[in-house]
């Protein structure tokens, strides 16, 4: 007996001391310009979270951000900052957690080897469409990304929505992506402090995080940071940004609705008012913009071609650094099932129908799924890589693994397919589906993951991919599937199913 209470003593004991117990942070912290941070150890990565990287606050609301001051007191790095504004459907990470003033940056450092200097960086922009995401989705925490590739991982907020892309009086409209640009710039200028290499960055972002990258590494960008390479998830460059025109038309029917929704001015109207007015517009935006024969509007907040930042429009642009681009077999499925219900299915089928295939049945689902996939993602991706010559080591992907569960959880259409985004969980090695939900995954899941992660890894260090012909040679791609041990397989793209959109771009 007094043996059973000895071994109950001590499991209290141990449980309390795992209650009370302090995360152990850096010993030294780390001097940056906008501050000095401890980082948290954790494993075989120390991060550092929550870093304001530039000033968003209401001040700088439709500017370039402000210039955060550096602080005297060094503090621990240990939470997220704040998500930017946004009314897409929130995860629970997101709740409670909004703000206007949300531009921070996060840094997972590994610890594993003797002496952190010189490692490569990898860089991280999400996406959602330019309206939702965040840097603190737990899909995209860098650790195991980090420890697995032996390099620095980064990610970063920026402003979103009508907050981030809405063309007010003679201002750009594109905050979001000089928010980026101010992120990026901020890596460039404090990575070696974390034992990084500035001259060894890789940029890549998923969906609108990967349109932002290639508006980042394009012969058309303004960015003034300097990249090794890049890696492009699910462009959709058949959208477009948009022209000036456009933003002009969008802002002028924002404004004037928050004009009536509030007594105060635009500027000085809560974020939270300016973001819901502006996501109530959002169909009504996508039916102004079709009337004028465009697909751009299928994201009326987001980047357009003002002439100084976006310099012009992405698939006719040169790439300035080596790329490994590609995209998922599914891509529109998620967005269709979303749409359910709304008079914006309607919209688009009549565009299609209109102007692209008369074929298409109005209400047909199946048939739009596959004509956004193609027009959309996959063959634009190919027409921009036939028309890139400037550089010929570029790679070319189709991603159709299966995972053993649903990345969009309720969506039928995504149920046994790749969609939109399903390649994430295991780029980064975290199994969690879009509403930020940690997922059961096998052991062929984690093998597949540990696969991607480094073929991810070998395009970072060199550039280039030893079992794999580029692009350029016979226009081959990587085939991605279920298909072991390898996974990855050369196959051919299918060029004539993309004949009939190339007039269109």
């Amino acid at each position: 007996m007094k043996y059973f209470y000895r071994l109950l003593l001590l499991w209290i004991t141990l449980l309390l001391s795992g209650c009370n117990s302090e995360v152990q942070k850096t010993e030294e912290y780390v001097d940056t310009t906008t501050g000095s941070y401890y980082g948290i150890i954790d494993g075989a990565t120390t991060s550092y979270k929550g870093m304001m990287y530039a000033d968003a606050s209401q001040t700088f609301r439709w500017s370039k951000a402000g210039v955060v001051e550096d602080s005297t007191n060094p503090r621990v790095a240990d939470k997220f900052g704040k998500v930017c504004y946004q009314s897409v459907s929130t995860p629970n990470y997101m709740l409670n957690n909004m703000s206007e003033n949300c531009l921070s940056v996060n840094v997972w450092v590994p610890t594993g080897s003797e002496e952190i200097v010189n490692k490569r960086v990898m860089i991280f922009i999400h996406g959602g469409g330019f309206i939702g995401g965040s840097s603190s989705n737990p899909l995209y925490n860098g650790a195991k990304l980090s420890e697995f590739n032996d390099a620095i991982v980064v990610n970063f907020n920026y402003r979103l929505g009508a907050l981030g892309f809405l063309k007010v009086d003679s201002n750009s409209g594109n905050y979001g992506i000089m928010d980026q640009q101010a992120a990026l710039e901020w890596v460039y200028s404090n990575i070696d402090k974390f034992g990084g290499d500035k001259n060894s960055l890789t940029l890549f972002g998923h969906s609108a995080g990967s349109m932002s990258t290639l508006s980042h590494i394009l012969s058309n960008t303004t960015t003034k940071t300097k990249f090794k390479n890049a890696i492009v998830e699910s462009s959709y460059m058949g959208f477009d940004f948009k022209d000036e025109k456009s933003a002009t038309a969008i802002a002028e029917i924002v404004l004037n609705s928050i004009k009536k929704s509030s007594s105060k001015s635009p500027h000085d109207t809560d974020a939270k008012t300016v973001q819901d007015v502006s996501m109530e517009l959002y169909a009504e935006l996508i039916g102004l913009e079709l009337a004028d024969i465009s697909f751009e509007s299928f994201f009326p907040y987001s980047p357009y071609v003002d002439g100084s930042v976006i310099k012009s429009k992405l698939i006719k642009a040169q790439t300035t650094v080596p790329l490994l681009i590609g995209n998922v077999n599914a891509e529109s499925n998620f967005m269709f099932e979303s749409l359910k219900g709304t008079k914006v299915i309607d919209l688009y089928t009549e565009y299609v129908k209109k102007y692209y295939d008369s074929s298409i049945t109005i209400g047909s689902q199946p048939e739009l799924q596959t004509f956004f996939t193609n027009y959309a993602f996959e063959c634009a991706t190919n027409y921009f890589l036939k028309n890139n010559t400037s550089y010929t080591t570029n790679y070319l992907y189709h991603f159709n693994y299966i995972g053993s569960f649903n990345f969009w959880g309720t969506f039928n259409d995504c149920a046994g397919e790749a969609c939109h985004a399903s390649e994430l969980p295991f780029v980064f090695g975290n199994f969690y589906n879009q509403k930020g939900y940690e997922v059961y995954s096998t052991s062929s899941d984690q093998q597949f993951s540990k696969k991607i992660m480094s073929i991810w890894k070998e395009f970072s260090q060199t550039s280039k991919l030893a079992n794999f012909d580029t692009y350029q040679t016979d226009q081959k791609m990587i085939s991605i599937t279920n298909t072991q041990p390898n996974f990855f397989n050369v196959d051919y793209m299918l060029s004539d199913k993309c004949t009939q959109y190339n007039k269109f771009y």
